[in-house]
């Protein structure tokens, strides 16, 4: 249960949209892999989404920022290139992180990949956790 509940505060946060400066990438059906680690618990997860043209051009900036709000964090950029955006976590408390940093990178026009430390808060234990994320395009949009 705590490695599906972990996942799951991740991938609201990581659903395939767009990154770069501006991302650039090409709209279509995208896939992400998604890995978060606990301690020693483990847990993968894939998910499918349609990537619209209005993300295909969100800046690393903002797709930070959504990342970080779909944890119940915020973020605050600590450094870009043209194909990367590294950000500090500070996350609420109702939120099961609680802080962190994560990292950006646009692969190409069809790929972007994202790893992250973290803080964990479960029942009063501080735990590290990681985030690790393969998103790629797969195709055109299902309907």
């Amino acid at each position: 249960m705590l490695k599906h509940l972990l996942c799951l505060a991740a991938i609201g946060a990581i659903a395939p949209v767009a990154t770069a400066v501006p991302g650039n990438f090409i709209t279509g059906q995208w896939e992400t892999t998604l890995t978060v680690t606990l301690g020693k618990l483990s847990d993968t997860q894939t998910l499918s989404e349609c990537m619209a043209p209005e993300e295909a051009n969100q800046s690393m900036e903002g797709l930070a920022e959504e990342f970080a709000g779909g944890m119940g964090c915020t973020s605050e950029i600590t450094g870009t290139t043209a194909d990367t955006v590294a950000f500090d976590l500070s996350c609420s408390p109702e939120s099961v992180f609680t802080e962190g940093r994560a990292t950006m990178t646009r692969v190409s026009s069809t790929g972007f990949t994202l790893e992250g430390e973290l803080g964990a808060d479960i029942n009063g234990q501080l735990m590290p956790a990681t985030i690790k994320a393969n998103s790629g395009r797969v195709g055109t949009c299902e309907s």
